[in-house]
């Protein structure tokens, strides 16, 4: 799937469509589910965020990984491998491709 671009007045952002992820209670929404979350800054204008569930090892392939870049006014996330689904290795953020 392409992600879907939104114009603002200012500048446009991205919203990153993917596959769902594990199911959280009934009524909790996506941004009340708790997740393991990391976030690894590289540089000033590079950072990861991952999400597992809770008491995911970093090593185990059960993460979703997002990289988000910011150039200018601009934002661009990208989740790993094209993909919000949780099977990816948060170790192996580095070497994964994006889009």
């Amino acid at each position: 799937m392409d992600p879907l671009v939104i114009g603002s007045c200012r500048s446009p952002f991205v919203v990153a469509v993917g596959l769902p992820g594990p199911r959280g209670l009934p009524g909790t929404s996506e941004e009340e589910a708790v997740y393991a979350k990391r976030v690894d800054f590289v540089g000033d204008t590079l950072l990861y965020r991952g999400e597992a569930v809770v008491g995911a090892a970093e090593s185990a392939p059960v993460w979703r990984i997002r990289r988000i870049t910011f150039t200018g006014d601009d934002m661009t996330e990208e989740w790993a491998s094209g993909s919000a689904a949780f099977d990816k290795v948060w170790a192996d953020r580095l070497t994964l491709g994006y889009s």
